[in-house]
């Protein structure tokens, strides 16, 4: 009978690990390289500066830094909002071996602005288990620059008739 008690919290740990099977690499979405120095993830419009820029422990000179970015032949980039920030940093959540492999270094405080135009640094953080949960954790000191730009569509022509 104690064997009976010890093997079924193990059975269900092992079964509950199982089911959040949602951590998995085939979950990740596909990213293409639009040019050495840009990134886009296949789930997302945005084109992301592929190496992060800049430490910065002053907000205004993040943004100075992301407004006057000329790369890839854009020179419209801005600073990513928290939730952009959060899908890049899904993208390449799953562990070093596919953002080493594409120069993608996560790590650490980003500068992000919010929909009123403020701007602060912080982190998503990894909840306790492999969940789809982060918290956002601000930085006093400062974080480093990825800019992101939304890409200009063409409208479609009409045809004549």
């Amino acid at each position: 009978m104690n064997v009976h008690r010890q093997t079924v919290p193990i059975i269900l740990v092992i079964l509950i690990l199982l089911a959040g099977s949602g951590c998995t690499p085939q979950s990740l979405p596909r990213t293409t390289s639009a040019d050495s120095a840009t990134i886009k993830v296949s789930t997302s419009p945005l084109l992301w500066q592929r190496a992060r820029g800049p430490y910065f422990s002053n907000p205004e000179e993040a943004r100075t830094y992301a407004e006057n970015l000329d790369l890839d032949g854009y020179k419209d980039w801005r600073l990513p909002t928290r939730e952009e920030m959060l899908d890049f940093y899904y993208a390449f959540d799953f562990g070093s071996a596919q953002a080493s492999k594409l120069g993608i270094d996560i790590e650490g405080y980003y500068w992000v602005m919010d929909e009123d135009g403020n701007i602060n640094a912080g982190s998503w953080c990894d909840g306790e288990i492999c969940e789809i949960s982060r918290s956002y954790q601000p930085s006093a000191k400062g974080g480093y620059v990825r800019a992101v730009r939304q890409p200009v569509t063409m409208p479609k022509r009409r045809s004549s008739e």
